[in-house]
């Protein structure tokens, strides 16, 4: 039997340089990049424990010096990794 775990999905909209940084240290908060399209900016979609936001925006706010956030845009419940 799975057990069930709310994951917090997010976007966050940032620049071709700051999605660089960001990607490269997702890993470190336990967030995972789930797709992201590239047009003038990057919209990156991100899925970590909902428990986690917190540290995954941190991570964000710092690399990219206050310019981009990881917004929630939805909760849902997926099997424990």
């Amino acid at each position: 039997l799975a057990v069930m775990t709310e994951y917090a999905i997010c976007e966050i909209n940032c620049s071709y340089s700051d999605y660089t940084k960001i990607s490269s240290k997702l890993s470190s908060v336990g967030a995972a990049e789930e797709g992201s399209d590239f047009a003038t900016e990057v919209l990156m979609r991100v899925s970590c424990l909902a428990s986690d936001h917190t540290k995954l925006n941190d991570l964000v706010v710092q690399t990219t010096n206050g310019n981009c956030e990881a917004r929630i845009i939805k909760l849902e419940e997926r099997p424990e990794q």
